[in-house]
């Protein structure tokens, strides 16, 4: 292994420990995968709801050289700053509790539109809470239920508000 790989791999690992296997960063974990020529590196969390996404990093040892892509732009960025890719992996972890929230609210969305009501999304809200065994990271949190309850309030509101108001 060269230096620059083992200086990325000591700063990944000191970076995902605080937010490995926890639930509101959706079970983050890595793994490695060694092949002939490169290093993948696959830093994988759910949402709620069980879908897996993950950040991507390849490392060709040829050239000492990093590839990612980015999650917002679709962009692969190749790099050797070591410095610079662990805080764009940072950025990324850092953003994961919105992602969830994100898609907390549009499976609330989903199901008003489908016409659940408000007692019937609590129960699925409450499916996803208890989902932990299948998807440890596509359960949510209690504050995430609480967040997505609040959200589920003010949906249903607007939609009645909207209905009563044509």
């Amino acid at each position: 292994m060269d230096n620059r790989f083992a200086e990325f791999q000591k700063g990944l690992e000191k970076l995902l420990a605080p937010y490995e296997g926890q639930l509101q960063y959706g079970n983050l974990r890595k793994q490695y995968s060694e092949w002939e020529d490169h290093t993948n590196v696959a830093i994988t969390y759910e949402t709620p709801g069980g879908s897996t996404d993950q950040i991507n990093i390849t490392y060709r040892h040829d050239d000492q050289r990093f590839t990612v892509i980015d999650s917002v732009t679709d962009e692969e960025t190749t790099t050797e700053d070591v410095d610079g890719l662990l805080n764009f992996i940072e950025a990324e972890i850092k953003s994961i509790p919105q992602q969830r929230k994100r898609r907390l609210f549009e499976n609330v969305d989903r199901w008003a539109a489908e016409g659940l009501t408000r007692l019937q999304i609590f129960r699925e809200l409450n499916h996803i809470l208890r989902s932990s065994i299948e998807f440890k990271g596509g359960s949510i949190t209690p504050q995430e239920l609480r967040v997505a309850c609040q959200y589920t309030v003010e949906v249903l509101a607007r939609r009645a508000s909207a209905k009563g108001g044509k």
